[in-house]
């Protein structure tokens, strides 16, 4: 595999991280956001290790419109097919990441579909082999 899809892999599975961290940091210390109590129970001294983590993955991302840029030919190429992921940078759009997740879930599905294909291939083989 080429590292180019190694990154884009990578990427993409650092955003699924990211969501459920978003998700469960969200249920557990800012759901007085809403005027609610929080739904899950996570000690207070583990919200500074939980923010460092958080501020990393960003870092990944930032890293990841940096690849994007240094692959890019030309600036205005790069801004108009890219602007959503430097969007995404600001930390108030980040929520829209979840958008990035429905390409991943995409690309599983045809994974499956892919897979699917292929083990009825083999079986073809095998009983036309014999036939």
């Amino acid at each position: 595999m080429m590292p180019h899809m190694n990154w884009i892999r990578f990427v993409d599975i650092t955003t699924l991280f990211w969501f459920v961290m978003f998700i469960t940091g969200f249920l557990a210390f800012d759901m007085d956001v809403l005027g609610m109590e929080s739904v899950i129970e996570i000690p207070e001294h583990v919200e500074v290790p939980w923010d460092v983590v958080n501020w990393s993955v960003w870092c990944i991302f930032a890293a990841d419109v940096y690849y994007k840029y240094r692959r890019s030919e030309d600036m205005h190429a790069f801004l108009r097919r890219h602007w959503f992921d430097i969007v995404l940078l600001i930390p108030f759009f980040r929520v829209l990441a979840i958008l990035r997740l429905l390409r991943l879930i995409r690309f599983m599905r045809f994974a499956k579909i892919g897979l699917a294909i292929y083990r009825g291939f083999l079986k073809s083989k095998r009983f036309g082999g014999k036939g």
